[in-house]
């Protein structure tokens, strides 16, 4: 049982109902007060172990939790530099847009200009 693998003591009940502690390994008869110390210190020794891994996996949370928290934050950076690249993408789309649209129209002014010259220079020609 658990209390005879901490304590390594065997605990019997005698006939007139008292208990008897014995010595697993080496058998021999261990006294109540005994018993009673090796007791109080296996509990102690196994609170104490549990407090380290009690603190063992709230650093470990922690740490995931950091970790975690982290990650959320470069999901968050990566999610804000994609936005910023898609509107100076955006922007320079507009941008080029509206050159291509200036473009053309001084490509329609300088068309037109021209066609306004040509048949004043061609009545002039043949005159």
């Amino acid at each position: 049982t658990f209390l005879e693998e901490i304590t390594k003591c065997r605990v019997e009940r005698s006939r007139n109902g008292k208990y008897r502690y014995f010595h697993i390994v080496t058998n021999r008869k261990v006294r109540p007060s005994e018993y009673e110390q090796l007791y109080l210190s296996a509990i102690q020794q196994t609170r104490a172990e549990m407090s380290m891994r009690i603190q063992e996996w709230l650093q470990q949370d922690k740490h995931q939790m950091s970790v975690q928290e982290e990650e959320e934050r470069c999901e968050k950076l990566s999610a804000l530099i994609q936005n910023a690249q898609q509107q100076q993408s955006d922007e320079f789309l507009v941008q080029e847009q509206e050159m291509s649209v200036q473009v053309a129209a001084d490509d329609r002014a300088a068309s037109e200009s021209d066609m306004e010259e040509s048949p004043a220079s061609e009545s002039s020609e043949s005159m």
